[in-house]
């Protein structure tokens, strides 16, 4: 396979498809984490990105693909390199992947989407998320400590999951601080959202944070970006909301962000799925009442 080359217009290297084998599959609390032997994808993929995953295996020969956050990666080892995906049972499709054992073949494209950009001077850093949603940001957390940052994290349960946090122990070898933000997703104005959004303020403040990173449904990371607002901080959101393709095809997971005076429409799977907390249209994002990235199947 030849070695990718850099996408026109973003930097990024092109993604490969490619079938990638079952390394390992499991439990870890409420969640599943799936490690793949692949190549190609542990050597390109960045915190934030993603990988799609045929899933014409599962039950009802699902035609769309199943996205999934890339939680680690080990570009080399024994057995080639390999990646990690967390994810929690939720329909047919995950139930499917979940029941996968060592060997077993899945068809993949990735590494997908702009992941989330690394600062250039060390700073304090806020990691916001819930759920499932903390993978991508346990990937970054590691990343920050190399480059000299301070990593402090902030987390929602999953109350489907057994309402606990993904990989809290592992997180701990990375972050100077964790902070529980309480159980369930945060939509719209609703007390537990403005107890949350008041939480990272608090916590962004007392840190000092520069910076917070977040992952998650609209709402949660419209929160965590008018959070870093409130307290002077940048904010860097990955934005979980269905890309039913993941390649732009079917321009389906469209994001408005601010053009000027007028507004412009961009694909979260290509321009994303990290954005700019602060160039997002969120009253746009949010009205449509999205679930989360790859639907729950």
């Amino acid at each position: 396979m030849s070695t990718p080359t850099p996408n026109p217009g973003t930097g990024l290297p092109r993604a490969v498809q490619l079938t990638g084998h079952v390394f390992d599959v499991r439990q870890v609390g409420g969640y599943v984490q799936l490690t793949v032997v692949a190549e190609a994808i542990p050597e390109l993929a960045r915190p934030g990105s993603f990988v799609a995953i045929a899933a014409d295996g599962a039950p009802g020969s699902a035609l769309l693909p199943r996205l999934m956050w890339v939680r680690r990666v080990r570009p080399a080892g024994r057995y080639g390199g390999t990646f990690d995906m967390a994810f929690r049972v939720s329909g047919p499709v995950t139930a499917w992947l979940a029941g996968r054992g060592r060997h077993d073949p899945l068809r993949l494209v990735g590494p997908l989407g702009r992941p989330f950009p690394l600062p250039r001077q060390p700073v304090v850093t806020l990691l916001a998320g819930i759920g499932h949603s903390t993978a991508p940001l346990l990937f970054l957390a590691e990343q920050l400590v190399e480059r000299g940052c301070e990593v402090h994290l902030a987390v929602a349960a999953d109350a489907d999951a057994g309402g606990e946090p993904f990989g809290l122990v592992e997180a701990k070898r990375a972050a100077s601080s964790i902070t529980p933000l309480g159980v369930g997703a945060a939509y719209g104005d609703t007390p537990v959202a403005r107890t949350m959004q008041a939480a990272l303020e608090r916590i962004a403040a007392e840190q000092r944070a520069r910076v917070i990173y977040a992952c998650g449904r609209p709402a949660f990371a419209q929160l965590a970006s008018a959070a870093a607002s409130a307290v002077g901080a940048r904010s860097q959101v990955a934005v979980e909301i269905p890309m039913p393709c993941g390649t732009g095809a079917c321009m389906g997971c469209a994001v408005a962000v601010p053009d000027g005076v007028d507004r412009r429409l961009v694909l979260a799977c290509l321009d994303g799925p990290v954005f700019d907390g602060a160039a997002v249209c969120w009253d746009e994002l949010t009205a449509a009442g999205v679930a989360s990235a790859g639907s729950e199947r």
